[in-house]
C-alpha cells in the first residue's frame, strides 16, 4: 500500500513539473523560436499602445536593421520615409503610419534587447536568429 502511494506522489509530482513549465513558457512568450527556419531573423514593430505586429524573414550576409525593415515594409504594406542628413546620418522620418518624433514619441530601435541609435540602423549588420524590436514610445 504505502508503494502505491509513493508513486502516486511522484506521478502527481510530475504532472505539477510540467504543468508548471507549460506555464513559464507561456508567460515568456518566446516570439522566434530558433530553428523555425534555417537562416531567419525576427522584426517586432511594437506601436507602444498594446498593438504590435511580427515578421520572420531570411537574413542576407551583410543586411543591416534597416534592409531587414524595408523587407518587412514590401511584404507586410507598411511604409517606411527616411533622408540622410548632411553628415550622413540617417534620419528617419516616418515608420508604419506612425511619424517620427510626434506627440512627444519617437521610434527606438533593439537588437536583441540591446538599443541601437536611430541614425545607426543602415549600419548594424544583423545575423540569423537575431531579433529586431522596434518600439513607439
Amino acid at each position: 500500500m504505502k508503494n502505491i502511494d509513493i508513486m502516486t506522489k511522484q506521478i502527481l509530482g510530475i504532472i505539477i513539473f510540467f504543468l508548471g513549465l507549460v506555464v513559464l513558457f507561456n508567460i515568456i512568450k518566446i516570439p522566434f523560436p530558433q530553428g523555425s527556419q534555417k537562416n531567419t531573423a525576427g522584426l517586432i514593430l511594437n506601436w507602444g499602445d498594446g498593438s504590435s505586429r511580427k515578421f520572420e524573414g531570411p537574413v542576407i550576409d551583410g543586411m543591416t536593421i534597416l534592409e531587414a525593415i524595408q523587407s518587412s515594409a514590401e511584404s507586410g504594406n507598411f511604409e517606411v520615409d527616411y533622408s540622410y542628413d548632411k553628415a550622413g546620418h540617417l534620419q528617419l522620418k516616418l515608420l508604419a503610419g506612425k511619424l517620427n518624433q510626434a506627440d512627444g514619441k519617437s521610434w527606438h530601435f533593439y537588437l536583441n534587447k540591446k538599443y541601437v541609435n536611430t541614425q545607426d540602423i543602415g549600419n548594424f549588420v544583423i545575423k540569423k536568429y537575431d531579433i529586431i524590436e522596434v518600439r513607439y514610445e
